[in-house]
């Protein structure tokens, strides 16, 4: 089986970060931090997990795609990194997963982002393969309810304390707004704008605002008792009303 270049693309980036003199397999936070986490949104989280599982298939020593391959770097050498960054990415973001692995979440998933697999699992099933391949699963609500859900959904994925980190302190919100509200918004919950955007600028007017107190409670994050935590929290909502309206 060969490999095309988007893959082999795809495996000298995420090696890179953990490759000097040698693959350093205890290197992986330095890859998910330079690489994976959604203040770097080239390609999503779930991007790399699908690539993992392709080059995981291919029965080709995958170091002769390599530059200036170290002679301590083995195949399964590469294979173990890749297997250890898959499992690193499913804990950080519970809404993808490959076969085989546990539901965190429980809802609707879809094999391969596509709907010709969804099923409805609860947390603790596990994944199935299709016709004994592993593929990566996603979670998704089958359609937001409510305005809170829609925005709950953002928050409980991508501003988690382990994904948001102390980024806080030196991106700007802007960023992350654009691309939430990229994210959200779909044919299904378009209809939910006006009243998002009203939720918002609800949400950054009120320190104690319920939703906000969910929210914390959700991804563990603290949003409202340091005060430079709120003015980024405050400044991420409306950027994000600001997102919203130009959408």
């Amino acid at each position: 089986m060969s490999i095309n270049n988007e893959v082999a693309g795809a495996l000298k980036a995420m090696l890179m970060p953990a490759r000097w003199h040698g693959l350093r397999r205890n290197e992986i936070d330095r890859v998910m931090g330079g690489l994976i986490y959604p203040k770097i949104f080239r390609y999503p989280p779930k991007w790399y997990l699908v690539k993992i599982v392709e080059l995981l298939s291919l029965k080709v020593d995958l170091t002769s795609f390599l530059s200036d391959k170290h002679p301590s770097e083995t195949d399964q050498e590469v294979r173990n990194f890749l297997s250890d960054l898959a499992a690193e990415i499913e804990k950080t973001f519970p809404n993808i997963a490959r076969s085989g692995q546990r539901v965190r979440i429980s809802g609707y998933w879809f094999g391969d982002g596509t709907g010709a697999f969804a099923s409805h699992f609860n947390e603790g099933d596990i994944l199935p393969y299709l016709e004994s391949e592993t593929i990566v699963w996603e979670r998704k609500d089958d359609i937001a309810v409510s305005p809170e859900q829609v925005l709950l959904q953002e928050f409980s994925v991508y501003y988690t304390r382990r994904t948001i980190g102390d980024r806080v302190l030196y991106l700007h919100p802007m960023e992350f707004a654009k691309l939430s509200v990229r994210r959200i918004f779909n044919e299904e919950v378009s209809h939910f704008k006006p009243d998002v955007e009203k939720l918002l600028f609800e949400m950054s007017e009120d320190r104690s605002h319920p939703l906000t107190k969910k929210i914390e409670g959700i991804t563990k994050q603290d949003w409202t008792e340091d005060d430079e935590n709120w003015e980024w929290y405050r400044g991420l909502l409306s950027a994000m009303r600001i997102e919203v309206v130009n959408s």
